[in-house]
């Protein structure tokens, strides 16, 4: 009685949900929370999912490339990725996806974007406006794809450590030769690729990180998102970009 009378949540209450601030917001989340699986339960998936209305969201995602997976033949969960769009639409006007839509895709709502806003005409992340700590995002759209791409990768340049010392062995002279011409001719060999040179990531793309709480916790992370950005990556990784889930 202590809890609810100063409006903190009781020590039993919290045991068996989430964490809230004060018993307001609490009792604002159970009711959504309600609201959605209840809808869900009786009339159907929803056209757009509720992010923060899960105890474990990352479990949606996962369900996503698992049903994904067992619709495709000869699709293997391990190389089924996730492609994310950001949509200009807000969640009452998400496209019914459950009925006539493919099945490897669900559309999200309820996250926000932190040190940054989001610019829904140019579909990419922009400063953040004066004084506004977040923004809201529209509709996401989460995409379960078979990434061919990164299975060649795995296969073509994953050897074993015994390959590996074989191929040394057997090159070893070659390579001390190839070494030696490149110092004389003044390059640096000590130069490792970046990620965007192995894997063609585009420089606009910005991986987010998505937080449950405003705290950024291990305990609290959730995924990463890959999404666009009008700067390079490494100006909104300085500014801490961050997708929430929560801001109270």
């Amino acid at each position: 009685m202590d809890s609810i009378y100063f409006a903190k949540v009781p020590p039993i209450w919290h045991r068996a949900s989430w964490d809230s601030t004060t018993l307001g917001f609490w009792f604002k989340e159970l009711t959504d929370r309600n609201h959605q699986l209840s809808n869900w339960l009786y009339t159907g998936q929803p056209k757009s999912f509720w992010f923060p209305g899960f105890f474990n969201p990352l479990g949606l995602l996962t369900a996503l490339r698992q049903e994904a997976s067992r619709s495709h033949i000869g699709w293997s969960l391990e190389f089924v990725s996730l492609d994310v769009t950001v949509t200009r639409f807000s969640h009452e006007d998400a496209p019914d996806v459950a009925t006539g839509g493919p099945k490897e895709n669900i559309y999200i709502h309820g996250l926000f974007i932190q040190a940054a806003s989001w610019d829904k005409r140019g579909g990419r992340i922009v400063e953040a406006r004066p004084k506004q700590l977040f923004d809201v995002m529209p509709v996401i759209s989460v995409t379960a794809k078979y990434d061919l791409t990164l299975e060649e990768l795995r296969q073509q340049h994953q050897l074993t450590a015994e390959q590996n010392a074989i191929l040394s062995s057997q090159k070893n002279n070659s390579a001390l030769i190839k070494y030696g011409s490149i110092r004389s001719s003044g390059l640096s060999t000590d130069r490792s690729p970046s990620p965007q040179e192995m894997y063609g990531l585009a420089e606009d793309r910005l991986s987010v990180p998505i937080y449950k709480k405003v705290q950024r916790t291990s305990h609290h992370f959730i995924t990463k998102f890959k999404i666009p950005c009008s700067k390079t990556a490494d100006h909104w990784k300085m500014r801490g970009v961050a997708l929430l889930c929560d801001v109270h």
